[in-house]
């Protein structure tokens, strides 16, 4: 058996040389200590920059979190390698790690370069900055959370403490990745200190995961997004019964811990904390408990303010007494509490953070959107929708070119600082936002417009060819001619082609649906007049003005030669 170690005193540990650190491929103690000696003769020595670890490989950035301990330069760690994410890093960095061909502006890239001799180690100072993490605040802009050795040290004690009796030197499988705090501390580091081995690999398939198991049991590092699908009433008891399954990231469905708990004979550990708390308390589910209480860790000390969930911890710095999180909570009478969402604009998806204010500023920046809000929805598949109001330059755009230009500035604007996952792909396009009689737009008007499919005035030969649009006070303007090739001339007067006052009304009533972004539901017409006729490729203007007061829309028709039509569309009361 081999006795846990602190991480501090990990380099210094009397493991055998021939102990196993990894597998896939295997790698022993003595080539992990040849390897930080590698990192440590390449890396600088002391600063207040750190080094940027785009390590894919577990076991290499193990080697060079540990080097940069021994170098005293803070290790960075960042969930995604985006390049707009890394241009804001690159003013805070000293030199980069990598195992591939990854290279940032004109910093130093460092390459593993193992060593034949073992360098002496020594002991770090648990004061010193050991990692600096980047996530999203809710502000928007990202938040620079620096750890201290103590912080992580005593954070892996905690966990030994709670469930090494359970772990033991079981081999760590994981499909979470080691560059979130989560991963790190539970695939990477506390089985290094535990002495037990981790996997090289990232599984994202549970058949690859499950052929990688022994049957005598292992502990899965997982997230609710792979575990989802394990607990699907379709999924079969593939890994081994013994199996430890850990948890975290965001809130795992009640019906996936209870599908899990059936296949496997267990519902997974979920650990609730954040990269800025560190750890805070964990919970498993039982048949007869199904929502049961969070229990803090040894340490944490949790509290309410107005709902609000409060902590004194041993893994937070801070100057206050209590550390207010995000988060809501309830208290019960056993020291634990149950979570009640969050008072931020933090959402989580696929367990990755993203700030909604982030989202929304970098769009702001774009002269064809006006506003935008972007909010999640869904219970077990959560995602990111978004519903922008267009200025009169967007709306034009809309009119002439359709929803996909729009769409695509919206996915051009974000690629380079949101990972792919975390780029919204549900749109609404409107003019004005929906608002209720106190001219607020509650979350839930927002939502109504995704009942329904996306409106595009665009519809191929069926509608006119807009040149131009703008918003005068109340009424909107648009400039059109009549295409040639539209489709409702086929047939409708073939010798002195004219286009039909019901056409008329149906394009009225498609622009006043892209304008709102909902169908309209007209009970009535009202003064509906055609005074002149409307003819291929003849250029026209269309005014709209809302009379919201009686839930009405004028319309009216002009052309060079005076008016064509005019009316009112009389909605039907809500």
């Amino acid at each position: 058996m081999i006795d846990p170690v602190r991480l501090s005193e990990c380099l210094a540990a009397r493991f055998d040389d021939d102990h196993v650190v990894c597998l896939e491929p295997q790698q022993t103690w003595r080539d992990l200590l040849r390897e930080v000696t590698g990192f440590c003769r390449q890396l600088p020595k002391g600063g207040d920059k750190g080094v940027l670890l785009a390590v894919e490989s577990p076991y290499l950035f193990a080697a060079a979190f540990l080097a940069c301990l021994q170098n005293e330069v803070p290790a960075v760690a960042v969930a995604d390698l985006q390049p707009g994410t890394l241009t804001d890093l690159v003013p805070q960095l000293s030199a980069v790690v990598s195992d591939g061909d990854f290279s940032l502006a004109d910093l130093p890239t460092l390459t593993p370069n193992r060593a034949d001799e073992v360098m002496p180690f020594r002991t770090p100072s648990r004061s010193q900055s050991a990692l600096f993490l980047y996530t999203s605040g809710s502000s928007g802009d990202r938040k620079l959370i620096t750890k201290k050795l103590f912080q992580i040290e005593d954070e892996l004690l905690t966990l030994e403490r709670v469930w090494g009796a359970k772990t033991a030197h079981r081999l760590r499988l994981a499909t979470v990745s080691h560059r979130h705090i989560y991963g790190l501390l539970f695939r990477l580091l506390w089985p290094l200190c535990a002495g037990a081995p981790f996997s090289n690999r990232n599984y994202f398939f549970w058949e690859e995961l499950a052929a990688a198991a022994p049957t005598q049991g292992c502990v899965v590092v997982s997230s609710p997004t792979h575990l989802h699908h394990l607990g699907s009433p379709q999924a079969t008891a593939i890994l081994p019964a013994n199996t430890l399954l850990f948890s975290s990231g965001g809130p795992l469905a009640e019906g996936a811990a209870r599908q899990i708990a059936q296949n496997q004979g267990a519902a997974p550990i979920e650990v609730y904390g954040s990269t800025e708390t560190g750890g805070v308390a964990w919970r498993q589910r039982r048949p007869s408990e199904p929502d049961p209480e969070w229990t803090p860790f040894p340490g944490v000390i949790t509290h309410g303010d107005e709902g609000r969930l409060l902590l004194q911890s041993p893994f937070i710095e801070s100057d206050e007494r209590w550390y207010r999180t995000d988060d809501l909570a309830v208290f019960g009478t056993s020291g634990g509490f149950r979570l009640r969402g969050r008072c931020d604009r933090l959402v989580k998806i696929g367990e990755k953070r993203v700030s909604l204010n982030e989202v929304e500023q970098r769009l702001h920046k774009d002269a064809a959107f006006a506003t935008v809000k972007c909010f999640a929805m869904g219970e077990t598949r959560r995602r990111l929708v978004l519903v922008g109001a267009l200025s009169e330059q967007g709306f034009a755009i809309l009119l002439r070119e359709g929803r996909r230009p729009l769409n695509q500035k919206v996915k051009t604007l974000l690629r380079d600082h949101l990972e792919p996952a975390l780029i919204p792909k549900h749109f609404r396009w409107v003019r004005d936002l929906p608002t209720n009689s106190q001219g607020k737009t509650p979350q839930f008007m927002l939502e109504t417009l995704f009942e329904h499919e996306a409106i595009d005035p665009t519809r191929g030969n069926r509608m006119p060819r807009f040149d131009g649009y703008h918003q005068s006070e109340d009424k909107h303007h648009f400039e059109a001619q009549v295409p040639s090739d539209l489709l409702y001339l086929d047939g409708h007067f073939p010798n002195a082609q004219v286009v039909a006052g019901v056409v008329q009304v149906t394009w009225v009533v498609r622009l006043i649906q892209a304008l709102s972004g909902r169908p309209l539901d007209v009970a009535t017409m009202e003064a509906i007049k055609f005074r002149g006729l409307l003819r291929p490729e003849q250029r026209f203007t269309m005014t709209l003005q809302e009379d919201k007061a009686r839930g009405k829309w004028r319309f009216q028709l002009q052309g060079e030669a005076g008016l064509i039509s005019s009316g009112r569309l009389c909605k039907r009361a809500e």
